[in-house]
């Protein structure tokens, strides 16, 4: 499996690779800014990292976005998540309080997806100030939410299109190694 990993100038973006790395992908991490038409074609998957700010400053993202969602699955993380909504005319807003390395439980509603083998409650790893608002008609699917009713996963309704508001690749999410290991065998 080979995964392309759209790095938002993030710190956590080399832990996600090895993350993805242990699983026996084949990774390849290209800047934001630096993402080539050969890198698009050469993965079967790609994976947009956390990064700092909101969507609009990770250069590149949106063009990622706009070229392969309906080529292949496409899991943002945080930031990626955030962009993912965005793109699909979603929100995001900037949260009363910052969470960065912070264990919180989450509720599940769909345990299928990433989801799958685990239970209705997870322990996982914030690092954000801005979070997603659907709209009403959002073509994504709720799939978790936070203790204080915050999204936190999300899938397109038609397409292999996700997004999770945490971190999988901190040890502070318990199963994170198996949430990546269901997005790759989607």
């Amino acid at each position: 499996m080979k995964v392309l990993l759209i790095d938002n100038f993030d710190s956590f973006t080399f832990n996600l690779g090895y993350l993805l790395e242990s699983l026996d992908a084949e990774v390849k991490v290209v800047r934001n800014n630096n993402v080539s038409k050969s890198d698009l074609n050469w993965c079967d998957k790609i994976v947009l990292s956390p990064g700092p700010g909101i969507p609009s400053d990770a250069k590149g993202m949106n063009e990622v976005i706009s070229l392969m969602y309906s080529e292949k699955p496409i899991l943002g993380v945080c930031l990626g998540m955030q962009a993912l909504a965005e793109f699909f005319g979603d929100s995001i807003y900037n949260l009363n309080k910052v969470f960065h390395g912070v264990q919180k439980c989450i509720h599940i509603k769909d345990e299928f997806n990433l989801f799958k083998g685990m239970g209705p409650i997870q322990e996982v790893a914030l690092y954000h100030s801005w979070a997603v608002q659907l709209k009403e008609d959002s073509c994504f699917l709720p799939l978790a939410f936070s203790e204080d009713k915050v999204l936190m996963a999300i899938k397109h309704s038609d397409l292999p299109l996700f997004g999770i508001q945490f971190h999988p690749e901190s040890i502070l999410t318990r199963n994170g190694r198996e949430m990546i290991e269901n997005f790759l065998k989607l």
